[in-house]
């Protein structure tokens, strides 16, 4: 997808999506959910909490290629970066929920 980007001549709007997402993503639900909800969660809760989280992936790649559809229409010349764009803003709005009302769990039990 970068190197459409780059063809169409959108490679900055690309890229600054692409690592926007990836950064948003390693800083919020990217590890930070399975390693929080491990600390805080039973395994029962921890079984219900990896069934949802799969559940809204196996959502999230069954429409990303609907999305990505859209996005190139969107765009007006073809181009994807709209998808990255999405994408990395619902991952910043993420860390930001992290960051904000997901507390420190060290030395607490569940």
């Amino acid at each position: 997808m970068l190197a459409f980007g780059i063809k169409s001549g959108n490679s900055i709007l690309s890229l600054i999506g692409l690592i926007s997402f990836m950064a948003s993503f390693a800083t919020s639900s990217g590890n930070v959910t399975w390693c929080y909800m491990a600390e805080i969660s039973t395994e029962k809760g921890m079984g219900i909490g990896a069934t949802v989280f799969w559940i809204l992936s196996l959502v999230i790649s069954l429409y990303t290629k609907k999305i990505r559809d859209v996005s190139k229409e969107i765009s007006g010349n073809g181009t994807t970066y709209p998808l990255f764009l999405f994408f990395s803003g619902f991952s910043f709005l993420g860390a930001i929920y992290f960051f904000i009302f997901m507390k420190e769990s060290l030395g607490k039990t569940a």
